[in-house]
């Protein structure tokens, strides 16, 4: 079966077939489950008794149905998906360049590329309605022609299948979370809260990465839970894929 295709702002996609199925086979599994339940019910119900439980079960099942459908397959699924683009559009002298997410079950988005008042790109991560108003994490992946390779080794919510108990593991990526509760947030002297704020400060972020190694070279530091952060800079003229820390010589 063929993944669904991503949603972005240059080609909107709808959803693929497979994502409608699994939505509808998920929305009628619960629906017949509480049906049954229902019908074994009304056999001890007479009268009355049994006219108003079969009121007050439609209406409370049509609504959940309802609701269900706007979120998963309905205008809602993509609602913030597009809100958030409406909001970089309203922002002056924002240029909204990219958009994109992809289809699970509920429609998740993967970041945003702008053109900040001509000064440079800025890359999110993904984002919510509330990192435009004030939250505790800003995912940026890049910002000025800075990109950041970072690699975590520790409890970074790896669990074991049978036991569910927390295991030490390494995983890394592109981008860093400068918001007040994010690992990076500690090299800015400054709030970096919403989406505004990391316009404002532009320049500022991009000097703090400027000073920071370039692929191969790498920093590292440790957080309060006990994690290790190895960070550096995307070399822009190497197509080299980042190579762990431990394998560095």
């Amino acid at each position: 079966m063929d993944a669904a295709p991503s949603r972005t702002l240059a080609g909107v996609v709808r959803m693929a077939f497979p994502i409608q199925l699994e939505i509808l086979l998920l929305l009628s599994l619960p629906l017949l489950v509480v049906a049954a339940l229902v019908a074994s019910c009304l056999l001890f119900l007479r009268g009355a008794a049994r006219r108003w439980t079969l009121s007050a079960v439609g209406l409370a099942v049509g609504a959940a149905a309802v609701i269900l459908w706007y979120h998963l397959a309905g205008p809602g699924r993509y609602a913030e998906f597009e809100d958030l683009q409406a909001r970089f559009q309203a922002m002056p002298g924002v240029t909204l360049l990219d958009a994109a997410g992809h289809e699970e079950l509920l429609f998740e988005i993967d970041g945003f590329t702008i053109d900040a008042e001509g000064r440079g790109e800025i890359s999110f991560g993904e984002l919510s309605r509330g990192s435009f108003e004030r939250a505790e994490r800003i995912p940026l992946t890049s910002i000025g022609g800075h990109q950041v390779i970072v690699v975590q080794e520790g409890y970074i919510g790896v669990y074991r299948a049978d036991t569910k108990e927390p295991v030490r593991s390494t995983g890394y990526g592109y981008g860093i979370d400068v918001g007040p509760e994010g690992p990076f947030a500690r090299f800015f002297p400054f709030a970096l809260d919403n989406v505004q704020s990391v316009l404002d400060r532009y320049e500022e972020i991009c000097s703090v990465l400027a000073s920071w190694p370039m692929q191969p070279e790498y920093a590292t530091f440790q957080d309060e839970q006990g994690t290790r952060y190895f960070y550096a800079l995307k070399d822009p003229s190497s197509d080299e894929d980042w190579i762990h820390p431990s394998e560095l010589k």
